[in-house]
């Protein structure tokens, strides 16, 4: 007990650093629009603490945060900009004391735009309603982790995180559509959460069959999606649910009883690895589940584990 505790307190110290040195260099830079958002705010309001930190900021200053940041830090392991398809913006992200770290720009024009607008627009760039709420970085303070967050809600997202319910901000068909990476996100938060997925989407899923639509390319897109689901402590837990909603991707025929009750038993029996590194750790558990896959195909259970080697290595290994 006192031992979690320690752990957790530790953390906490680590994520208000990171959290108030973003806030400090945003003043410095006279930031007007700098945000925490997604499931870093789900977290906060949940009074659960998060291993990754979300921010948008209005992209006019976005280069000169990451800058800084990185100075700040001089770790520049793992640093990486990309473009967002579909968004239009830039989105940086580094690890900083083991917490994951994403700063992104605002996808629009912010000298125009009511705070409203803004945030209004942005909500409906996230996928699910427990992860469409917004915190202001510049009015944040130490005392609100203990009195409570100030937070924009434009979807009754707060109503669903009470509820404990996982539901889209879009249409469902517009939320899947042919994105692998969001049934992975929704999965993994659902189990990590204990949240149940909105027996709308649950139908959805079902109704299309999806096993047997995925490509090569839909998979190796989202291997960085995988990297979190073996890294939770609940992957046997996802996998689980993956085989149930029939979204497996481990089967090349059709639904397989045998094969979801070998691979589940496999993985809820998977070791707990004894390692101080946490890379170290995921490269353990990445050959253990290889090995319940190659086992599960030697056995002749129509499953189909080159089709899965992109994503449980990744596409950069």
């Amino acid at each position: 007990g006192n031992q979690e505790q320690n752990e957790e307190r530790d953390f906490m110290v680590d994520f208000k650093k990171i959290i108030f040195e973003i806030q400090n260099i945003a003043k410095r830079l006279r930031v007007k629009h700098c945000y925490i958002y997604g499931g870093t705010v789900r977290d906060l309001l949940r009074r659960n603490y998060s291993r990754d930190i979300s921010i948008i900021v209005e992209r006019e200053h976005f280069k000169n945060i990451v800058k800084l940041l990185s100075q700040k830090f001089k770790d520049k392991k793992g640093h990486s900009i990309r473009s967002i398809l579909g968004l239009g913006s830039k989105l940086f992200k580094t690890s900083i004391f083991g917490i994951l770290v994403r700063i992104r720009e605002v996808s629009r024009r912010t000298d125009t735009s009511s705070v409203r607008s803004l945030l209004e627009d942005e909500h409906k760039n996230c996928d699910f309603t427990v992860n469409s709420m917004f915190i202001d970085l510049m009015t944040l303070n130490h005392a609100s982790f203990e009195n409570g967050f100030d937070f924009h809600d434009f979807c009754g997202a707060m109503r669903d995180l009470d509820t404990g319910i996982l539901k889209c901000t879009d249409s469902i068909e517009r939320t899947f559509d042919r994105k692998f990476g969001r049934f992975m996100r929704l999965i993994r938060i659902s189990e990590e959460n204990g949240f149940k997925i909105d027996k709308r989407i649950v139908k959805y899923i079902l109704e299309q069959s999806y096993h047997n639509k995925w490509s090569y390319f839909d998979l190796i897109k989202h291997d960085h999606e995988f990297y979190r689901m073996i890294s939770s402590d609940y992957f046997a837990d996802i996998i689980n649910v993956f085989f149930k909603l029939q979204l497996n991707m481990l089967i090349d025929d059709r639904y397989n009883q045998n094969a979801h009750a070998f691979i589940f038993n496999k993985l809820k029996h998977m070791p707990l690895f004894d390692s101080r590194s946490r890379d170290k750790e995921i490269y353990m558990r990445q050959d253990y589940f290889w090995e319940v896959l190659v086992e599960a195909t030697n056995k002749r259970m129509n499953v189909e584990c080159e089709r899965w080697r992109p994503i449980v290595y990744g596409i950069h290994n």
